[in-house]
């Protein structure tokens, strides 16, 4: 048995067999090296999935963000349905809704820049094709649904960029009956009526504003 001697006597006690540890030699284990991609496809197929799936990623992002800005902005906005009959598809209904402020100011610059004349008694008027790029710009900013389904689902324009939304509402218009345009323009004027917000609505109303912002640069 153990013992154990000191200045204030001698002890002694039992002891346990000490535990063995082994360490293994890491100098004798084989590394784990790197996977290592051998075929140039097989590389680039993995490239491509990390960027379609980052890229899928960022288009929800966007998605879910544009939704909610979309119901901050449409908040206060008014409506108004547009139903027009179809010999061949029936009745289809267009949506029209007050604008933004910055699709205002773009349908200010559009009155500005439209090409218009001036008659005998001095007053300014639209010719036919200022007059279309007028309408044009007002019921591209204002067309909201048809049929209930939003005019960029309907373009397959959802999820492009703004310009490019607005460009296809642009040619979407331009290639509509003419009757049809001056009739969704004369709903457009009477929603903006009824919303207590003072624009221009008709040509006359437009050529008014167009001759007051000419008269304003005169002045300055």
């Amino acid at each position: 048995m153990p013992s154990i001697k000191s200045s204030i006597g001698e002890s002694n006690f039992n002891a346990s067999p000490g535990k063995k540890w082994s360490v293994p030699d890491l100098d004798n284990q084989p590394l784990q090296k790197p996977v290592v991609f051998k075929d140039p496809a097989e590389v680039a197929t993995l490239r491509r999935q990390v960027q379609e799936r980052a890229q899928e990623a960022e288009v929800r992002a966007t998605q879910n963000a544009q939704q909610r800005i979309d119901i901050l902005t449409g908040i206060g906005r008014k409506t108004i349905d547009v139903p027009v009959e179809d010999s061949v598809n029936g009745t289809i209904i267009f949506t029209l809704r007050t604008l933004k402020l910055f699709e205002k100011k773009q349908n200010a610059i559009v009155m500005e820049d439209a090409k218009k004349t001036i008659l005998s008694d001095g007053s300014v008027s639209f010719t036919h094709s200022g007059s279309f790029d007028v309408k044009r710009e007002a019921i591209s900013n204002s067309l909201y649904l048809i049929d209930g389904v939003s005019v960029d689902i309907v373009l397959g324009t959802s999820n492009c960029s703004y310009a490019e939304q607005k460009a296809a509402k642009d040619w979407l218009i331009e290639n509509m009956d003419d009757d049809l345009i001056d009739y969704l323009f004369n709903k457009y004027g009477e929603l903006i009526k009824s919303s207590h917000i003072k624009q221009p609505s008709t040509p006359d109303e437009v050529s008014e504003v167009v001759d007051s912002i000419h008269k304003s640069g005169e002045t300055t």
